[in-house]
């Protein structure tokens, strides 16, 4: 990576490119703007493309706000740093923010174009089950990348690297809810992780995929099960999860039961 330029660059003349930047905060930009302060506006971080156009890095708040006053043609102080690869950018982006609160989403999507193995592993996964990680809380997006990423590192009790776990988890829940968002949320993410991490190939899968299709009040019925259970039993929400999953895989057996979730800890 070379060293990069101070120089002066007219704000109209800089872009963003959402693939490897956060979703933009319009309140606080609307906030800045109505507040502006040009001492405060520090230095933005840029990276100068072959195709010529100037893609902010870091700044694009102070950039829309800006923007949002009527000062597109301010020439703002900016860090320029010239032949960088997207992966390249995405690095950058995460170094400079490290210490700012970016939203998991956010940190995975930059992970994965930066080419980070795991993250990139991670969303192949999700990537074949029909699932985008983009921010947005909608039908089809998969917003818990912690949870995954959770799983994937053996819940803190196993070893870490557990991929197949996470096309297991992932997939069941995308066959007894769809792309229905709420279908794979956290509590469920975790909660079938562990079932998954620690009975393993002793699992029912087309049972439990078909007994949650059908569970009272869908995705949002299970996690309320759950919610009530640890209450109950004073326990974390993923315990009360794959407890509560446990009892839906036994359910209705007499033989090939897998031992009760509190029986097997």
């Amino acid at each position: 990576m070379k060293e990069p330029k101070i120089e002066a660059i007219r704000v109209d003349h800089l872009t963003v490119d959402r693939r490897v930047q956060r979703t933009i905060d319009t309140g606080r930009a609307r906030s800045i703007a109505a507040e502006l302060d040009f001492a405060a506006l520090g230095t933005l971080i840029v990276s100068h493309r072959e195709d010529g156009t100037y893609h902010v890095v870091d700044g694009q708040t102070r950039v829309a706000a800006l923007k949002e006053a009527g000062h597109g043609e301010y020439e703002a102080d900016c860090k320029v740093f010239t032949g960088l690869t997207l992966a390249e950018e995405a690095r950058l982006f995460r170094l400079y923010n490290n210490t700012k609160t970016v939203k998991p989403t956010t940190k995975f999507i930059i992970r994965v174009v930066e080419g980070e193995a795991k993250a990139v592993a991670m969303n192949q996964v999700l990537e074949r089950n029909g699932w985008k990680v983009t921010g947005a809380v909608s039908r089809g997006h998969f917003s818990a990348v912690s949870a995954l990423e959770w799983v994937y590192e053996g819940a803190k009790i196993y070893e870490s690297g557990n991929l197949d776990a996470c096309e297991t988890v992932v997939n069941v829940l995308t066959v007894a809810f769809g792309m229905n968002e709420n279908g794979v949320r956290a509590e469920l993410i975790k909660g079938l992780g562990l079932v998954v991490l620690r009975y393993g190939d002793e699992l029912d899968l087309r049972k439990l995929a078909t007994d949650l299709s059908t569970h009272d009040g869908g995705p949002l019925g299970v996690i309320g099960d759950a919610r009530q259970l640890r209450r109950l039993r004073s326990a974390n929400i993923a315990d009360a999860m794959a407890e509560v999953l446990v009892g839906m895989v036994n359910k209705g057996r007499r033989t090939k039961r897998i031992p009760e979730w509190r029986e097997a800890a």
